[in-house]
């Protein structure tokens, strides 16, 4: 993304200046443009290869499968849409495919991060109901497929207005030299902020809010457990064998989980932290 800041600077230029940031990439662009390269090699691989063994599987119908399915299908999204696209962008230093491209790949980018968190959360309303309500397995999958579809809608709704906030525009005395920017697209700052704002809560806030409240509810329900087999046993040694042996694989079970889902929320977390402070600053 290029700011008002950023364009001004290209306006600045003269024209021996602008044709050179438009053609060579400066060192630090070269080491951000080698990471970026070797994003796209190891996620293109992860996840096609996760995608395509979940498509496999003999249990691709389950609830569970699902959710990861669509989480690896957005993953895709990013690591095929946004990752070259970044790729090309700073490699060029200028953007060449044109206004409508300009659009549309702007609200991909912002398509593939919005679906990628909004997934998430399904994923962890999923372990909440699964977790509090375990008897409740015959609208599980329903209830499933109903958070996708909302989380598709949510994460373009989200998106579309990047195609109204991004067009190209021309630098005023290098006429070939332009860039995809959102430059002047608010009429004021304050409004420019609280979009910046909407989409950062959208993208990063509300989604690690609901994924941090579900997972805390679930290691609730878990020590809760815990504690209520701990007393039994100990009033009654003989019925709390018979309990113990019923309950004691769910409770690993989800232990499990709960340790495998902590660490999808702090990896999420400490991925996005960088991105919304530098949005925040």
């Amino acid at each position: 993304m290029v700011n008002a800041t950023d364009f001004w600077d290209y306006f600045d230029m003269d024209v021996g200046e602008a044709s050179t940031v438009a053609s060579i990439p400066s060192p630090e662009q070269g080491f951000v443009l080698g990471m970026y390269c070797t994003l796209l090699g190891v996620g293109a691989v992860g996840n096609a290869a996760v995608f395509a063994s979940l498509l496999r599987s003999r249990r691709r119908k389950s609830r569970v499968n699902l959710l990861m399915t669509h989480l690896a299908g957005a993953d895709l999204i990013v690591t095929t849409v946004v990752i070259p696209l970044e790729i090309g962008w700073r490699t060029t230093n200028a953007w060449i495919a044109g206004n409508l491209a300009c659009k549309i790949f702007l609200v991909l980018r912002a398509f593939g991060l919005y679906l990628s968190s909004n997934v998430l959360v399904c994923i962890s309303l999923d372990r909440f109901f699964a977790v509090l309500y375990p008897l409740r397995l015959a609208v599980a999958r329903s209830r499933s497929k109903t958070m996708l579809s909302f989380a598709w809608i949510i994460a373009l709704f989200c998106s579309l207005p990047q195609s109204l906030v991004f067009r190209v525009l021309r630098h005023p005395h290098v006429p070939e030299f332009e860039q995809c920017v959102s430059f002047d697209a608010f009429s004021s700052q304050q409004l420019e902020l609280a979009y910046n704002v909407f989409c950062l809560c959208a993208m990063y806030f509300l989604p690690l809010l609901i994924i941090t409240v579900c997972y805390g509810c679930i290691f609730y329900e878990i020590s809760k457990n815990s504690k209520e087999i701990s007393d039994k046993r100990a009033s009654d040694h003989s019925r709390i064998q018979l309990r113990r042996s019923d309950r004691r694989p769910l409770a690993r079970a989800r232990r499990r989980t709960l340790r495998m889902t902590v660490t999808i929320v702090a990896v999420f977390a400490c991925c996005w932290l960088p991105y919304a402070t530098m949005t925040l600053w």
